[in-house]
């Protein structure tokens, strides 16, 4: 009895540990982790792809079962085993959670959490990315201090790029009661440099906008530094971090080639931005210079504001440093924190007046200038595509090259609009790089290719339809199809034909050929035009939908000379893979007695035909010499010369002079 009982205990604990296993994933084993602030409590447990987090009205018994999920962006997911939860305690004895979810390069995503005043859901303090990936240009550092009895003091501190400094932007500090990060601004960026400062006023702009996109956006204090130089006034760059927007800046590369000689401000409200502050006084942090400006008036909506540096300056990056906004006109201004803003930021530089073609034309060289306008170019995205495109043919070898960076950066539909052209050039080099780019836009290719066809001629028409048909078959083969139905001569044809063949060299090629020969209009198609199609296939037409119809209906069609000469080749093609009604087109050939170069050609075709066999010994005797050699020949091909073969050749022999 004992026996039994300690077996019956045995097998109970090996079942209630297998259902625990199955119960829930490994993620979801760890225990949870509980913290209290404020009279409630918080459980937080790490999931497979994020945590759960509950508030409940008090900690014992706290589960995080039914709770939120709370997930972190895709790239910090799908890492549990390293994700961390800790419960800090904080000054005045309130506790919270810290959620690490590691990244890569030093990145992480963090959470601060709390208990919710009301509800089931969590409070989130914070959340957001911390540490610097590869290149960054604005970091967010998060530290955790404990003093000697554990109490935690949260930190964040935002850095940030002024050209190539790097700058204390702002601290926030945990408040431990209100659970509400606190900011405290950085220091000046400028720093010493402002006591140098050159002082400027600027005025109305009175000429027309600056004609080229000179700045390039790097980095912003805070905010999107590329909304000031996107050439759109309806957008603008907004710092985000607390106050009146005093020293939060954006900083913009610059062609260091190219002199300055000042730039350009508009002034339009964002209209998603409660309380916009225009900039009043402001800092320009240029390499070897800083200038003061001073904006006097509160600009009208759309004002566009100059300031003319003493001489021109040349350099590669340029800051902007907010120091003061206007303030409030207080008739119908709405109460809120003030963002301060920028609608556009131009530069005025030595090559106003120019046009983006004379910029691309001086590519033709290389050197420090070139590549200044290069860049200058690639600021102007599609107009400056454009400008390269249409001067290409104008530019030394080492200026083509400079082009083709901003060339090959482009989408296919517009970089085609140069590697079209150029494939069918007679510079062999320009032409066979172009048909790389061109294979490498794929199916994309295959339109524009087409489009072509109406107004090339000769060899650029054969050219460009080969190669739509063999990059993109589905798309090139009813074209091409139609394209050989208008055709009127041979000639026209031929480059059809070979286009076609190309077509059957890949499988979505070979699905496109037997759609078009199974299609109930083929049928319609002139007999020339059917009988080209075929010729196409060469060998590959057996395994093409619909040939072999295709093949019988021709063969009954065809009545003059030329058309049965011709459509033997595909039917000879059909009969070999076991094809009867194609078989029956040859040996109607073999047997005409009127036309001996029929005769002669189908007995070309007819070896290997096991059916045609007996035909092919008929014709070792034929009257015309063509025809006994084609015959002889094709019998030869398998070795099906035998002694009833031998006889026949041997009496024609005897018989021939």
């Amino acid at each position: 009895m004992k026996t039994h009982d300690k077996r019956r205990r045995l097998v109970g604990a090996l079942v209630a540990s297998a259902a625990s296993l199955v119960a829930a994933p490994a993620a979801a084993q760890r225990a949870p982790t509980v913290v209290e602030a404020g009279g409630r409590a918080l459980a937080v447990v790490v999931t497979d792809d994020g945590v759960t987090a509950r508030t409940c009205a008090k900690a014992a018994g706290c589960d995080p079962t039914g709770g939120q999920r709370l997930r972190p962006p895709p790239s910090f997911r799908g890492k549990a085993d390293a994700t961390k939860v800790e419960a800090l305690t904080l000054a005045g004895g309130k506790r919270i959670a810290w959620v690490t979810f590691p990244g890569d390069d030093g990145r992480a995503f963090q959470l601060l959490l709390g208990p919710a005043k009301t509800g089931e859901s969590p409070s989130v303090i914070y959340s957001g990315v911390t540490g610097s990936g590869a290149g960054a240009e604005r970091t967010t550092t998060f530290t955790v201090d404990k003093d000697a009895k554990d109490v935690a003091t949260v930190r964040l501190a935002i850095n940030a790029k002024l050209c190539d400094k790097d700058v204390l932007v702002s601290t926030r500090t945990l408040d431990p009661n209100r659970l509400e990060l606190v900011g405290t601004a950085g220091p000046d960026p400028i720093g010493s440099r402002r006591a140098g400062a050159t002082k400027l006023t600027a005025t109305a702009a009175t000429a027309a906008p600056s004609t080229f996109r000179v700045l390039r956006a790097k980095s912003a204090s805070s905010g999107s530094a590329s909304l000031a130089v996107d050439g759109d006034d309806a957008t603008a760059w907004v710092e985000e971090e607390p106050g009146a927007g005093k020293h939060a800046f954006a900083s913009f590369s610059a062609p260091s080639g190219v002199s300055l000689n000042g730039l350009e401000l508009s002034m339009k409200p964002p209209a998603d931005v409660a309380v916009p502050r225009a900039p009043k006084k402001l800092s320009i942090v240029v390499d070897s210079a800083v200038f003061s400006v001073e904006l006097p008036d509160a600009p009208p909506e759309g004002t566009r504001q100059a300031i003319t540096f003493p001489s021109p300056v040349k350099a590669s990056c340029v800051a902007v440093v907010i120091d003061e906004v206007h303030p409030a006109s207080g008739k119908g201004d709405k109460k809120g924190d003030p963002s301060a803003y920028v609608s556009e930021i131009r530069a005025r530089t030595e090559l106003e007046g120019k046009s983006l073609e004379d910029l691309a034309k001086g590519l033709s060289g290389g050197g420090p200038r070139a590549r200044d306008n290069l860049a200058l170019l690639e600021a102007e995205g599609k107009r400056g595509l454009a400008a390269v495109i249409a001067v290409y043919p104008e530019l030394d070898g080492a200026g083509r090259d400079l082009a083709r960076r901003i060339i090959d950066a482009a989408p296919c539909a517009e970089k085609l609009a140069l590697y079209l052209p150029l494939f069918v050039d007679k510079d062999r080099e320009e032409a066979e790089r172009a048909r790389d780019r061109i294979r490498r836009c794929g199916k994309e290719a295959g339109p524009p290719l087409l489009a072509k066809l109406e107004t090339a001629t000769g060899e650029a028409r054969a050219a460009y339809a080969e190669e739509a048909a063999l990059i993109a078959p589905d798309q090139a083969v009813p074209v091409l199809v139609s394209a050989l139905d208008k055709a009127s001569t041979p000639a026209e044809r031929r480059p059809l034909r070979r286009a076609l063949a190309k077509a059957a060299a890949r499988e979505t090629g070979v699905r496109a050929l037997g759609r078009a020969a199974s299609d109930p209009s083929f049928a319609k198609l002139s007999l020339a035009t059917r009988i080209d199609f075929l010729r196409a296939l060469g060998d590959d037409a057996p395994k093409i939908e619909g040939t072999r119809p295709a093949v019988a209906a021709a063969g009954a069609d065809a009545k003059a000379f030329r058309d049965r000469y011709l459509v033997l080749g595909p039917a000879a093609a059909i009969a070999r893979a076991g094809d009867k009604p194609a078989e029956a087109i040859l040996a109607s050939a073999l047997s005409d007695a009127d036309a001996p170069r029929l005769r002669t050609r189908a007995a070309e075709l007819s070896g290997g035909i096991a059916g045609l066999r007996p035909k092919l010994l008929t014709l070792v005797d034929d009257p015309e010499v063509r025809v006994r050699e084609a015959a002889l020949a094709s019998l030869a091909q398998n070795a099906e010369i035998d002694k009833a073969a031998t006889t026949k050749l041997l009496v024609r022999l005897v018989k021939d002079p």
